[in-house]
């Protein structure tokens, strides 16, 4: 065994026995609205698979569980995804698992269950796939991801298509106003927000992200590249997201704002 593997298996060892031991559940378990994600952190050798499930309840017994629960295992990644990838969102799964509060350790996949089958999960997975939308009278209809919780509409911006996203929650009508406040100044706001990114990352674009015989950029010229992609409200603050027209070979340049201070904030990213 290699040094490597021994590794995995001592990693493994530990995470699973934060779960109680020779607890193991027959359960029928509903997915959320994202398919497994797998990740490393640090100096770990094995990977942590991860799924949503937002209801369950043992088999052949009818109270359902019902709330943020995550379905969860730490092994070598082929084994992980032999495990996790048949599993898609909003489905029904038999499944052996052990539990530690909101967390299921994933021992076992059975087998796919149609929703007509389990009547105890299928209006929760009916009601969870439902369509979601927000009307503006103003700004449209504006339809929920689940899959990220925010409300999403493309709106036209100076005369170019953009992608606008509302943070879900109780504030999503403040959201809304401020969408149709920097609609109704668009042209005044678009400058503001251009000239702070110029005057923000013009130094670090002419130190360190210049070509070959690369001319340095005025920060006037800087502005005039970017090409706005989206907009983001959050319940905070906004930001715009901008094609950096390869000013930094590809990178997006992102500026947050507030309503009453204007930007406050520009970076690159992704």
């Amino acid at each position: 065994m290699s040094n490597n593997e021994a590794l995995i298996i001592q990693e493994v060892q530990q995470f699973q026995q934060s779960f109680p031991a020779g607890a193991e559940l027959d359960i029928i378990a509903l997915t959320g609205a994202n398919s497994a994600s797998y990740s490393r952190m640090g100096n770990e050798q094995a990977w942590m698979a991860t799924i949503s499930v937002t209801a369950w309840h043992v088999q052949d017994q009818a109270d359902i569980q019902q709330g943020a629960f995550i379905l969860v295992n730490k092994d070598e990644e082929k084994k992980l995804e032999q495990l996790f990838d048949p599993m898609e969102a909003n489905q029904i799964w038999k499944m052996k698992v052990r539990r530690d509060q909101n967390r299921l350790l994933l021992l076992k996949l059975d087998q796919l269950v149609d929703p007509a089958q389990d009547p105890q999960l299928a209006p929760i997975l009916k009601e969870q796939t439902r369509e979601v939308t927000i009307e503006h009278e103003r700004l449209g209809t504006f339809v929920l991801d689940r899959r990220i919780n925010t409300f999403n509409r493309n709106i036209e911006w100076l005369g170019v298509k953009v992608r606008v996203s509302l943070e879900y929650g109780e504030q999503v009508h403040t959201q809304l106003d401020n969408l149709a406040h920097l609609l109704d100044h668009a042209a005044q706001w678009d400058e503001s927000i251009r000239v702070f990114a110029a005057q923000e990352l013009i130094e670090l674009k002419n130190d360190s992200w210049l070509e070959e015989d690369e001319e340095e950029w005025s920060e006037a010229n800087f502005a005039k590249q970017l090409s706005l992609v989206s907009i983001t409200f959050s319940e905070e603050d906004f930001t715009f997201w901008f094609d950096d027209g390869d000013l930094f070979w590809g990178h997006a340049i992102y500026v947050s704002n507030t309503i009453e201070d204007g930007p406050y904030d520009a970076n690159i990213g992704g």
